[in-house]
């Protein structure tokens, strides 16, 4: 485990990208001009929230104004946390959390420098946090067992959960209203009761919470949410290295970003690694209407305009090639004097006429392929290449006249 008590919030975050600015560095997978952190603000405007509406926010040291939602999802923290420990772990340890929870956020008002470790007083600890050079988090909840005579070797099961009481976990603490709770068309929003598993919670929260773990160095987190007032459910996430390992590179990159002032230009995640998060692709056609066809037309229009690019790019690559192959005629080497170094400026490079295998079409068309083959395949030396699946664009340029995007 790695953790410290909180003493400073902003300063922690102000260099650093956190938990909550992870879903920023994500596109969403079908929407990919957003990012896992878009949200609908309070004028019905969508927002974006990209990779450079983060990087513009740190950089300009803008504060952020929490919606109400956001300040009762605050508010609601300590007594879902304190509704977890006592469903599942015990009430009068849930009981003795709260208190500490609530006495520090009361005595904190009149004191900003209060420190929280004298009000944790069970192994249930609040207001912590877990940071490094490029990264920080705040988990809502860590349970740091006892150690040696004293440690719990219980393992309760109950609420669809196993919970082991003799390592440490996470919990993170959710509420949301019925509505917006309700998982609806979209399968990376919204929360899923009957899914038992990580894909149950919203995609940007799993992202948040794998972020969490890898920095806090704890392998299960559990996700307890309240919504429509009076309903409770709880998920375990389990950490991914792999998926934490990707997280780390993003946080890592956006940090340097940051540092040099460069704004993020390398921050998407490609569709083989959404593939590998939602590998489920079904055989049949789904039809798409509204905005998201707009979105994916305007898509489709880009892809097929910055390919015509690359072809008359292409072709001009070639003439200029060619146009100095004329200045080089039979020199090897043609240099020049530029701010008083003698530098290279072009010369005739040599490509081709080395040895090659042939390919197993050829080979297959011999009278004795069957010998060779047996012979690769005996020494191993056929690779079998993994099948990959991409997105393909069909639509044409041609077929987006009459069409208003």
């Amino acid at each position: 485990m790695n953790y410290n008590y909180i003493e400073n919030f902003e300063k922690s975050r102000k260099n650093r990208i956190g938990a909550s600015d992870v879903p920023a560095l994500i596109p969403h997978p079908t929407r990919q001009i957003e990012s896992l952190a878009a949200y609908t603000d309070e004028k019905g405007q969508r927002q974006a929230m990209t990779a450079i509406d983060l990087y513009n926010k740190k950089i300009n040291g803008k504060e952020y104004k929490y919606s109400f939602p956001a300040e009762m999802g605050h508010y609601l923290e300590g007594r879902i946390l304190y509704e977890f420990i006592k469903d599942n772990i015990s009430e009068q340890i849930a009981r003795e959390f709260l208190r500490g929870y609530q006495t520090y956020k009361i005595d904190r008002e009149s004191s900003k420098n209060l420190h929280p470790g004298s009000y944790n007083t069970t192994p249930f600890k609040h207001h912590t946090e877990s940071a490094n050079d490029w990264g920080v988090a705040h988990g809502d909840c860590l349970y740091e067992p006892l150690i040696g005579s004293n440690t719990d070797k219980r393992i309760i099961k109950n609420n669809d959960l196993k919970i082991d009481l003799s390592t440490a976990f996470l919990i993170e603490a959710k509420s949301a209203r019925y509505f917006s709770a309700r998982r609806k068309d979209d399968p990376f929003t919204g929360y899923d009761l009957i899914l038992k598993e990580w894909q149950g919670i919203p995609l940007k929260y799993y992202m948040q919470i794998q972020y969490q773990m890898l920095l806090y160095n704890v392998d299960i987190c559990y996700l307890a949410l309240i919504y429509d007032t009076s309903s409770k459910h709880y998920w375990t996430i389990k950490a991914n290295k792999k998926h934490q390992a990707e997280l780390q590179q993003l946080a890592k990159y956006m940090k340097k970003c940051l540092d040099t002032k460069t704004p993020p230009k390398n921050l998407m995640m490609n569709a083989k690694d959404i593939k590998y998060l939602y590998p489920e692709i079904t055989d049949d056609f789904r039809e798409v209407k509204d905005d998201e066809l707009k979105e994916i037309l305007q898509l489709a229009k880009n892809y097929n305009e910055a390919k015509t690019q690359e072809s008359i790019w292409k072709k001009r690559k070639e003439q200029y090639k060619e146009r100095i192959a004329i200045h080089l005629k039979d020199t090897k080497i043609l240099k020049a004097n530029i701010d008083g170094h003698l530098v290279d400026v072009a010369n005739w490079k040599t490509t081709g006429g080395y040895d090659r295998i042939c390919g197993l079409t050829d080979i297959k068309k011999r009278d004795d392929s069957d010998r060779i083959i047996k012979y690769l395949k005996k020494n191993k030396l056929i690779k079998h290449t993994d099948i990959n699946t991409n997105a393909n664009i069909c639509i044409k340029n041609k077929d987006f006249e009459g069409i208003e995007i």
